[in-house]
């Protein structure tokens, strides 16, 4: 899994939305960031709640692993596995 910058969530939040990937992202006071990515006819998976969920690149970088391995012919997968090293195993 690749750790993304702060630089790097505004890329990745678009890149998941222009592969038609369905995703909300929310926040309650400190608790921290929470996910849910994927829809009905392709199951939902929700934030393992990172060991920090209040380090939004973590959440992001996690959500983006998840996306990949979720909808692994999509552009986002794709684009993702280009940007890591090896392939993507889940």
């Amino acid at each position: 899994m690749r750790i993304f910058n702060l630089e790097d969530v505004g890329e990745i939040i678009q890149r998941i939305n222009e592969s038609g990937i369905n995703a909300h992202l929310s926040w309650y006071d400190l608790e921290g960031f929470d996910y849910v990515i994927g829809n009905n006819l392709f199951g939902y998976t929700r934030s393992k709640k990172p060991s920090n969920p209040r380090d939004l690149c973590i959440v992001i970088s996690v959500m983006a692993y998840e996306a990949a391995l979720l909808f692994p012919g999509s552009n986002f997968a794709k684009w993702y596995e280009k940007t890591t090293i090896g392939r993507i195993v889940s």
